[in-house]
Protein backbone atom coordinates (compact mmCIF):
# COMPACT_ATOMS: atom_id res chain seq x y z
CA UNK A 1 0.00 0.00 0.00
CA UNK A 2 1.35 3.44 -0.90
CA UNK A 3 0.44 6.73 0.67
CA UNK A 4 -0.03 10.01 -1.16
CA UNK A 5 -0.19 13.33 0.63
CA UNK A 6 -2.66 15.94 -0.57
CA UNK A 7 -3.31 19.12 1.37
CA UNK A 8 -1.89 17.56 4.50
CA UNK A 9 -4.24 14.56 4.26
CA UNK A 10 -2.83 11.07 3.84
CA UNK A 11 -4.60 9.23 0.99
CA UNK A 12 -4.15 5.48 0.85
CA UNK A 13 -3.66 4.04 -2.62
CA UNK A 14 -4.07 0.29 -2.98
CA UNK A 15 -3.50 -1.66 -6.16
CA UNK A 16 -5.14 -4.97 -7.04
CA UNK A 17 -1.70 -6.55 -6.94
CA UNK A 18 -1.71 -5.87 -3.20
CA UNK A 19 -5.08 -7.53 -2.56
CA UNK A 20 -4.57 -10.88 -0.88
CA UNK A 21 -6.22 -13.82 -2.72
CA UNK A 22 -8.55 -14.81 0.15
CA UNK A 23 -10.00 -11.33 0.48
CA UNK A 24 -13.72 -11.07 -0.24
CA UNK A 25 -14.80 -8.62 -2.93
CA UNK A 26 -18.13 -7.65 -4.46
CA UNK A 27 -18.96 -8.52 -8.05
CA UNK A 28 -22.08 -8.10 -10.12
CA UNK A 29 -24.07 -11.20 -11.02
CA UNK A 30 -22.77 -11.06 -14.60
CA UNK A 31 -19.13 -10.99 -13.41
CA UNK A 32 -19.81 -13.92 -11.07
CA UNK A 33 -21.04 -15.83 -14.14
CA UNK A 34 -17.81 -15.15 -16.06
CA UNK A 35 -18.28 -11.81 -17.84
CA UNK A 36 -15.15 -9.70 -18.28
CA UNK A 37 -14.60 -6.85 -15.86
CA UNK A 38 -14.71 -3.34 -17.40
CA UNK A 39 -15.09 -1.23 -14.25
CA UNK A 40 -13.58 -1.49 -10.79
CA UNK A 41 -14.56 0.56 -7.77
CA UNK A 42 -12.69 0.94 -4.52
CA UNK A 43 -15.51 2.01 -2.24
CA UNK A 44 -15.15 4.63 0.50
CA UNK A 45 -14.85 1.85 3.09
CA UNK A 46 -11.98 0.26 1.13
CA UNK A 47 -13.99 -2.63 -0.30
CA UNK A 48 -13.51 -3.59 -3.97
CA UNK A 49 -16.36 -3.93 -6.50
CA UNK A 50 -16.17 -5.32 -10.04
CA UNK A 51 -18.65 -4.76 -12.90
CA UNK A 52 -19.00 -5.92 -16.52
CA UNK A 53 -20.20 -4.30 -19.74
CA UNK A 54 -23.67 -5.80 -19.11
CA UNK A 55 -23.94 -3.79 -15.89
CA UNK A 56 -23.97 -0.37 -17.57
CA UNK A 57 -27.77 -0.36 -17.42
CA UNK A 58 -27.57 -1.21 -13.72
CA UNK A 59 -26.10 -4.25 -11.97
CA UNK A 60 -28.45 -7.05 -10.96
CA UNK A 61 -27.10 -7.37 -7.46
CA UNK A 62 -23.90 -7.86 -5.56
CA UNK A 63 -22.29 -11.24 -5.07
CA UNK A 64 -19.52 -11.68 -2.49
CA UNK A 65 -16.63 -13.88 -3.70
CA UNK A 66 -12.93 -14.34 -3.01
CA UNK A 67 -10.68 -12.10 -5.08
CA UNK A 68 -8.93 -15.03 -6.78
CA UNK A 69 -12.29 -16.04 -8.34
CA UNK A 70 -12.81 -12.74 -10.18
CA UNK A 71 -12.67 -13.50 -13.95
CA UNK A 72 -9.34 -12.40 -15.42
CA UNK A 73 -7.94 -11.64 -11.96
CA UNK A 74 -4.22 -12.03 -12.78
CA UNK A 75 -4.50 -9.63 -15.74
CA UNK A 76 -6.63 -7.20 -13.76
CA UNK A 77 -4.11 -7.09 -10.94
CA UNK A 78 -1.40 -6.12 -13.41
CA UNK A 79 -3.43 -3.66 -15.51
CA UNK A 80 -5.71 -1.75 -13.15
CA UNK A 81 -3.96 1.25 -11.58
CA UNK A 82 -3.89 1.79 -7.84
CA UNK A 83 -7.04 3.42 -6.50
CA UNK A 84 -7.83 5.67 -3.58
CA UNK A 85 -10.99 5.01 -1.60
CA UNK A 86 -14.00 6.30 -3.52
CA UNK A 87 -12.37 6.10 -6.99
CA UNK A 88 -13.13 4.03 -10.09
CA UNK A 89 -11.04 2.47 -12.84
CA UNK A 90 -12.93 2.19 -16.15
CA UNK A 91 -12.27 0.87 -19.66
CA UNK A 92 -14.40 0.97 -22.80
CA UNK A 93 -14.00 -2.69 -23.72
CA UNK A 94 -12.47 -5.97 -22.58
CA UNK A 95 -9.16 -5.04 -24.21
CA UNK A 96 -9.20 -1.27 -23.60
CA UNK A 97 -6.84 0.72 -21.43
CA UNK A 98 -7.87 1.77 -17.91
CA UNK A 99 -8.69 5.32 -16.79
CA UNK A 100 -9.11 6.43 -13.18
CA UNK A 101 -12.13 8.54 -12.23
CA UNK A 102 -12.64 10.29 -8.92
CA UNK A 103 -15.81 9.13 -7.24
CA UNK A 104 -16.54 12.25 -5.23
Amino acid sequence: MRFLFSRHVRLEVESLGEVEPGRKVYVSTSVSQGSEVVSVCRDRDGSWQFFSEEDKSGPEGPVLIHFEHVPGQPDLAAAVPGLRKGNWALRDSDDGSWAVVRGD
